[in-house]
């Protein structure tokens, strides 16, 4: 049995914090945590479609910037800006065909860009291929949707903006329950 959980803002930030020194300390091939320049870069993705809640992108962007020894990927089908559900145009800096493997890849939400994406072939192939050798693999409010059409939400607990939890089963083998805490 799988269940949703709703966050409040302070558990979201301590979320990420436990998350920043996790990986902040991540160790080395010998073994050993290190900060130091033998390391490659972790490779942080997010994938943006028309319609993305600026928001959801650019928060854990903002955060996930500052992760020493990290890049960051900015990917998108195409090279072309991709339209925010606000009207900002954000620029990819990398395609679906030349993106290198992700460490972490994040899906960003946005109620009609998700409704858009979750039927487009290329986009979740894309993320299935990325999330089958990425060390995490995360999503943003209704960013959820793509990874369960994806199948990447069996067997694990996810969640999603409140008032799409009632919608949030048929997009991939959950249950959803809300809970009271």
């Amino acid at each position: 049995m799988h269940t949703v959980r709703f966050w409040h803002k302070a558990d979201i930030a301590i979320a990420l914090s436990g998350c920043l020194e996790l990986l902040l300390s991540r160790p080395t091939k010998t073994g050993r945590a290190t900060r130091g320049a033998d390391m490659s870069p972790f490779n942080i993705g997010f994938v943006i479609f028309p319609d993305v809640t600026q928001l959801d992108f650019t928060g854990p962007l903002q955060l996930l910037s500052r992760l020493p020894q990290s890049a960051i990927r900015v990917v998108a089908k195409s090279a072309s800006p991709v339209p925010s559900d606000c009207g900002l145009g954000l620029l990819p800096t990398h395609t679906f065909a030349n993106c290198p493997s992700l460490d972490l890849i994040c899906i960003p939400g946005g109620s009609e860009g998700v409704a858009g994406i979750i039927n487009d072939r290329e986009t979740i192939e894309f993320v299935r291929q990325q999330a089958s050798t990425a060390k995490y693999v995360t999503s943003v409010c209704t960013g959820a949707f793509v990874l369960g059409v994806a199948g990447l939400l069996k067997g694990r607990r996810a969640t999603t903006h409140w008032a799409y939890t009632v919608i949030f089963c048929p997009s991939s083998e959950l249950y959803t329950k809300r809970q009271e805490w």
